[in-house]
């Protein structure tokens, strides 16, 4: 959900409004995420390859050290221009950005699939295979089918945007991070400006570990910030400090991604695209696109309630606000 946008004393601001949709409340934990110099989330790195008449790039979110935790990913806006959009394989388990958890064919060898993950089964290689973690979550911004397919809909071959997924289970070794040794076709995002109320990252090139988090397949060849585009937000546990990090990160744009406003913040990254707004100032400081909130756990999310928009369902809201006036939402 965008802010709105609006000029007071000469300076562009933005506020998110309440549509006459439902509306998703997430409380994640009772205190705020701990935002810390050494927690690792450094920024995102691909791995690029062709196979057969495909590109599959896999995804990582590159951290500083082996402990550190997959949390999750969230504001994720991921694209392609490349005719009919990324690769879904055929079938129930499959045609979704949905992993395949219960089959296993979801691996890192796949070449005829797309999906996202939550890291890797088992923290690492299984029999010689990478699989994904089964307790990969999808947010509320995979709308529609895109997530939890039926028998009559369509490939999700386009990702819902502002869409996230997380990990069920904190605890998990599947959230653990890699060697990101030799790894093949790399290619590191580089440093990202910060977002609305969300840091920005210091890019991927000194990131010695990883944790998967994607793997998406075109058809033909892919290229990273020229027809496949990415740009998210990351949030990780520090394994030493236990502190929560999360941070933007995207691939740099060749060429320069479109700018609709003119106020120097692409598109992407912009929190009212339409209005200059180059200070990214937001008058509602709780919220930037989504209502969505967090907090030290941001592992077990929590469902408190879905509302229209009704008066109540205001009056609501505007109540956790308060209650939670001390939380980080993100």
């Amino acid at each position: 959900m965008m802010g709105r946008c609006a000029t007071v004393e000469n300076e562009n601001i933005c506020w998110n409004t309440y549509m006459k949709h439902s509306t998703f409340i997430a409380i994640v934990g009772t205190a705020s995420i701990v935002a810390s110099a050494e927690a690792g989330f450094l920024g995102f790195v691909a791995s690029v390859r062709t196979v057969g008449a495909n590109t599959v790039i896999d995804i990582y979110a590159g951290v500083d050290n082996a402990s550190d935790k997959f949390s999750a990913v969230y504001y994720a806006n991921i694209s392609t221009t490349l005719a009919g959009g990324f690769v879904q394989k055929s079938g129930l388990a499959t045609k979704t950005w949905k992993p395949d958890m219960a089959g296993f064919t979801s691996t890192r060898n796949t070449f005829d699939d797309s999906f996202f993950t939550a890291g890797t089964f088992s923290g690492g290689s299984y029999g010689g295979e990478f699989y994904t973690s089964t307790n990969t979550n999808g947010d509320p911004g995979f709308t529609g089918t895109s997530w939890n397919p039926t028998s009559a809909s369509p490939a999700a071959t386009t990702v819902p945007a502002n869409a996230g997924w997380y990990t069920g289970d904190p605890t998990s070794i599947d959230n653990r991070a890699e060697s990101l040794a030799g790894l093949v076709g790399r290619i590191n995002t580089s440093v990202t400006a910060a977002s609305g109320n969300t840091p920005g990252s210091y890019g991927g090139a000194n990131a010695n570990y990883g944790i998967w988090c994607a793997h998406i397949v075109v058809a033909g060849t892919g290229t990273i910030g020229s027809n496949v585009f990415w740009s998210a937000s990351m949030t990780i546990k520090d394994g030493v400090t236990g502190a929560y990090d999360q941070r933007i990160s995207a691939f740099q744009f060749n060429p320069p991604p479109p700018d609709s406003d003119g106020d120097g913040r692409p598109d992407y990254l912009d929190n009212c695209p339409s209005v200059p707004n180059a200070s990214q100032a937001n008058a509602d400081s709780y919220m930037t696109r989504t209502n969505t909130v967090r907090g030290t756990d941001p592992l077990a999310v929590k469902q408190i309630a879905y509302y229209s928009g009704s008066e109540a369902g205001q009056e609501y809201i505007s109540w956790v606000r308060s209650l939670l006036a001390h939380v980080l939402v993100i």
